[in-house]
């Protein structure tokens, strides 16, 4: 029985969008809206998980995988928040619309084989399904105007700073050789002092 399987990979994609909405809520944690709508989506797709996967206990059937892949969003390096806000939601549609797909096949699932509970369950998740791809294409709709269309300015350069400000300071070995080197400077002016008082005395020089 394959149900199981499709239970399997609809349980993985509900616990994948979860991840996701929160990662975008994490990253446009500036954005009220985003922050706070995302958070309450992830909620929903969390309860979805678990109702999925109390109908898949209830199977206890465990067939072989099918490779089946459940696609993850790829957000990338932050971005500016025009264009980042945009990319971000646009890769969340990806993950709604896999999740969408699943709750079909079940629903068709759960009307071929009589299965009234699963139904229930499909029909009331699957519908919250649809305002979470209803809420990302008004948010889409929103921003990709001013994100694609309104030129960027340009980043500002600092002001170079004035040199004596960006001297570097002397390091202590540093002031330790020009110290030793005055202090050979001293001893080589006092020799020379003495040997000219040498000289003028007549006497023979050590």
């Amino acid at each position: 029985m394959w149900l199981a399987e499709a239970l399997r990979v609809a349980v993985e994609a509900e616990r994948g969008l979860v991840g996701a909405l929160l990662e975008v809520s994490r990253r446009h944690a500036s954005e009220p809206d985003i922050r706070e709508t995302t958070r309450l989506l992830a909620g929903w797709s969390r309860d979805h998980a678990q109702a999925l996967a109390v109908e898949r206990a209830r199977l206890h059937v465990k067939p072989p995988e099918l490779g089946w892949r459940v696609p993850r969003a790829s957000f990338g390096a932050p971005a500016r928040a025009g264009v980042g806000l945009l990319r971000d939601l646009h890769q969340l549609t990806a993950c709604v619309a896999f999740v969408e797909a699943c709750w079909t096949i079940l629903l068709q699932a759960a009307l071929a084989s009589h299965n009234l509970e699963l139904e229930e369950t499909c029909r009331t998740c699957g519908a919250e399904t649809v305002r979470q791809r209803a809420w990302l294409n008004t948010k889409l709709s929103q921003v990709a105007p001013q994100a694609l269309t309104v030129p960027v300015p340009p980043l500002r350069r600092r002001a170079a700073r004035p040199l004596s400000a960006a001297a570097p300071r002397r390091t202590r070995s540093g002031a330790r050789v020009l110290a030793d080197r005055r202090r050979i400077g001293l001893t080589q002016d006092r020799y020379q002092g003495l040997r000219g008082q040498t000289r003028t005395a007549g006497l023979r020089e050590p």
